[in-house]
């Protein structure tokens, strides 16, 4: 209600002001009801004045002033037909009767006929000028009538004529407010509640006023104190809504704009406004209800039905949003919000075109729509159109710099592209603006995880999820985090984390697989990706994880069988490639390996990894030129790279380069020193050049860093023998027992160490125990029976080389190494005594060696012959025959 001074107490105060004429003089039983009226509409016992004043028309009933005092009672009472009936009756008796005048007008008022109303104050005033309350009712009128000048002049004179005249303070305010002079009405009902602080109905629209200057805090207060004047006060309840909706307190202001509804189930504005805080609060289905509410009252109601389209957007009902908003569009084509709003659901049906052509029609009308262009740019993104959804995201930023989720976004597409620096920049310009911005913190996250700022990128994770606590993702990323740290466990917790929060989360999965793997947890690596890959069973990555895992258990058929499916899934897919290549090569299938790496090679051609372990394989291959390009093609793309330094040299020394060998494996040793088998091959190096002393310190150097290397313990021995450190070598062979007694190697190795000593029978029985765990190996029946013609037990050495000649025959007959083993079967037929047929072995040998290849393999084992077999003159001219080829060969 708009708290209008009652009319009870105005007539004595009228008639003192002398505009209203005397009841007297009156008969004596007429003036006593005159004064009984008074008295009784005073009291408020309107119903009992009426009755008086009615008694008083019976006795004199051409008083004009009866007749108007009737024509109160009933305005009071709120009987405006019947009041309207008394003043003209006693206007009729009196024309120019100013209080039946303005009472007349001010039932003219109430009743809507406003030109009627105006008319009658006017001619109130001009027969008495100096009441406030005309001219407050006359300012109503004319506001009612759409005239806030005219309006504004009237309660400027009513508040000249009574400076403590609330109502029209208050009234002045509302036509101020309603012309958005929002200070001044501010101030007029401050004045207004000054003078009447229990004034609901100026309390209700001071609050507002407040709202309209965006000062939420304080009209909150003052609207509560509105309602609780007058809890029907429907219109105060509903600004008060409005004012916890836009202070954030959406829970508050949806329990407001409730009750409003509830007192006036008609208040389409209401209705409108719980809708949109429906929506703040996610609750869609009941916004499109409260919205549909609104325009069901008001079908022209452009404001809710726009509202309505965007909550059924926000609900996923897609289509009937387009429709909605496309009516709104017809009636208002110049509306931007909804055709941004009609964009944004476009887009999110993945109708991209449509949905940028209605973003585009948005910022023409609004070029500072920064909502609009954050959204084309969101949508240009969807398309892979990155650059020109920067460019969006730049205006959006231009426009609204203030905008945190716009530079958060445009973070993550910088961060995408690649753009670090510029992404980091961003993130960190919207979390300045929103400090509780959980998803931009873990944005940041991410793009410090990629530009490898690895300690910040856990602090930003910490901060996110903190804020966000159940997102799977930002505890995914942390996880990769972590792992990239070396912190496994708490990697592998993380992803746990998110695979609770998302079950159907592959991604941590499989990275939680990835670091179950690295943290030397196969078998359970393998469930992780198994779990992955059963959501998503076409997921490449997932895929050539899980072949890497099975490569490390050296479960190569299975590794390779899950490469090649990644492949098949991404046949661009060149780390997997690289991978099935290695796997090959491990395999033992060093041709289908070169072609992996081949293909690997042609979709990542500066992969140095990948060129590193092609010149493995080729290495293999026994193609050591292809091999050493393809290592010094590795070592361009990374000079560092020690691995593939100490596979350069192992390729020269297959490749008999032994001086290069030592400068590549020397760079190997300068990079990583502590590399125990790099020290071998160095030392196999240094002892192919027959220098044993160094070859001993490189041998002792590995079994120093891998002191439970058997193998490097009999290279060792090996290195000591040739130096003639016998008492050494035979205690580097002994290590290698007590590492690994059930060994061959260190057995066959401390025989020959013990014959050179003239320690036959030991001797002997070490070569025992090799036939013991291999009877069928020829070069310990061979070994054995030189010991055994060196002890002088000749006969004994003949069967023994015949028996080594047998197993040679069986082990070598289907070995592809032919021309080695023919080289072999001639060592072993002069070791017999047979020279001719030692010397035709021979020369078959080196006919079916025609690269060469076998020669130098061939030689090493004849000169060791002459160092510790029994003297024979044929044996001295083999070597000479092989001396020669090698003088020949390139």
């Amino acid at each position: 209600m708009s708290e209008k001074p009652s009319h009870q107490g105005r007539i004595v105060e009228d008639e003192a002001a002398g505009w209203e004429p005397s009841a007297s003089p009156l008969p004596e039983a007429a003036a006593y009801l005159a004064q009984e009226g008074y008295r009784l509409r005073e009291e408020g016992r309107l119903e009992d004045a009426l009755t008086t004043f009615e008694e008083l028309i019976t006795l004199v009933p051409g008083s004009a002033w009866a007749w108007a005092h009737k024509g109160e009672a009933l305005l009071a009472l709120g009987r405006l037909e019947d009041a309207l009936i008394a003043f003209n009756r006693a206007l009729t008796l009196m024309p120019d009767y100013a209080w039946a005048l303005a009472h007349r007008g001010e039932t003219y008022l109430l009743l809507g006929h406003l030109e009627h109303a105006l008319a009658d104050l006017y001619q109130a005033i001009d027969l008495q000028p100096d009441i406030a309350w005309v001219w407050g009712s006359l300012g109503e009128t004319h506001a009612r009538l759409g005239q806030p000048q005219e309006a504004l002049a009237a309660f400027d004179r009513a508040l000249a004529l009574d400076p403590e005249y609330a109502w029209a303070w208050a009234h002045k305010g509302e036509v101020l407010r309603l012309q958005r002079h929002y200070e001044e009405a501010r101030e007029a009902f401050e004045q207004a509640v000054a003078l009447n602080p229990d004034y609901s109905w100026a309390l209700g629209r001071l609050g507002e006023v407040l709202n309209q200057l965006n000062r939420f805090q304080e009209a909150i207060p003052i609207l509560k104190r509105a309602v609780e004047l007058d809890p029907q006060y429907a219109w105060a309840w509903g600004s008060l809504g409005e004012a916890y909706r836009l202070h954030g307190q959406a829970k508050e202001a949806r329990r407001a704009f409730r009750r409003a509804v509830t007192l006036d189930p008609d208040y389409e504005w209401a209705w409108a406004h719980l809708g949109v805080t429906l929506i703040d609060l996610e609750r869609y289905d009941e916004a499109v209800s409260a919205l549909e509410r609104a325009v069901a009252l008001d079908p022209d109601y452009q404001w809710a039905l726009a509202h309505l389209g965007e909550a059924l957007r926000l609900a996923e009902r897609l289509p009937e949003a387009i429709n909605v908003l496309s009516r709104v569009l017809d009636e208002d084509p110049e509306d931007a919000w909804a055709w941004a709003s009609r964009g944004e659901a476009f887009h999110q049906m993945q109708r991209y075109d449509a949905a940028l052509a209605d973003f585009q029609q948005a910022v023409r009308l609004d070029p500072e729509y920064a909502w609009a262009w954050a959204r084309m740019a969101e949508t240009l993104r969807d398309q892979g159109a990155y650059e020109d959804a920067l460019s969006a995201f730049d205006r959006a930023v231009t426009a609204a710099p203030d905008y945190a989720w716009a530079w958060a976004r445009q973070g993550a597409l910088q961060r995408r592209m690649g753009y670090y620096d510029a992404a980091r920049a961003s993130l960190e310009r919207a979390l300045e603006l929103a400090p509780d911005y959980g998803w931009a913190w873990a944005q940041l996250g991410e793009t410090l995880r990629l530009s490898r700022d690895l300690e910040r990128a856990l602090d930003a994770f910490n901060r996110a999820l903190e804020l966000l606590p159940d997102y799977a993702w930002a505890w995914a990323s942390k996880g990769e985090t972590l792992a990239l740290l070396d912190r496994f466990d708490e990697a592998i917790a993380a992803f746990r984390r998110a695979v609770e929060l998302d079950e159907a989360y592959e991604w941590a999965w499989a990275h939680m697989g990835e670091a179950l793997r690295l943290s030397e947890r196969p078998e359970e690596a393998l469930d992780a990706f198994d779990r992955a890959l059963e959501i998503d069973p076409d997921y490449a990555w997932a895929w050539a994880s899980k072949g890497q895992t099975l490569l490390q258990l050296r479960r190569f058929d299975e590794a390779i069988a899950a490469f090649q499916r990644a492949i098949h899934l991404d046949e661009g897919y060149g780390w997997a490639w690289a991978q099935l290549g290695e796997t090959l090569r491990l395999a033992n299938r060093p041709a289908d390996a070169r072609h992996a790496f081949q293909r690997a090679l042609e979709l990542l051609p500066d992969y140095a990894w990948g060129w590193a372990h092609l010149g493995r394989t080729l290495q293999q291959l026994g193609r050591y030129d292809e091999a050493l390009d393809a290592l010094h093609r590795a070592l361009e793309l990374k000079p560092q790279y020690a691995w593939a330094w100490a596979q350069l040299g192992e390729t020269l020394r297959f490749a008999r380069r032994y001086q290069e060998a030592l400068e590549a494996f020397d760079r190997a040793l300068a990079l990583t020193p502590d590399a125990d088998w790099v020290w071998a091959s160095k030392g196999e190096a240094l002892a192919a050049m027959k220098r044993y002393p160094e070859a001993v310190e490189a041998f002792r150097r590995a079994t120093e860093l891998a002191p439970s290397w058997g193998w490097a313990w009999s290279q060792l021995g090996n290195a000591l023998r040739m130096a003639g450190r016998l008492q050494e070598a035979l205690d580097a062979f002994d290590h290698r027992l007590h590492l690994e007694p059930d060994s061959y190697w260190p057995w066959e190795g401390r025989g020959r160490v013990l014959a050179l000593m003239g320690r036959y029978d030991e001797a002997l029985e070490s070569l025992e125990q090799v036939l013991r765990l291999i009877p069928n190996r020829s070069w310990a029946w061979a070994y054995r029976g030189i010991i055994l013609e060196k002890a002088g037990r000749r006969d004994e050495a003949l069967e023994s080389y015949q028996r080594a000649i047998e197993h040679g025959e069986r082990e070598w007959g289907t070995s592809p190494r032919q021309a080695s083993h023919q080289f072999y079967r001639a060592y072993f037929w002069l070791l017999r005594g047979e020279e001719a047929k030692g010397l035709a072995l021979l020369e078959e040998a080196i006919a079916m060696d025609q690269d060469r290849t076998a020669l130098p393999d061939a030689l090493v084992a004849l000169e060791e012959a002459l160092m510790e077999w029994p003297p024979r003159p044929a044996l001295r001219t083999a070597l000479d025959r092989l001396y020669g080829l090698l003088e020949e060969a390139p």
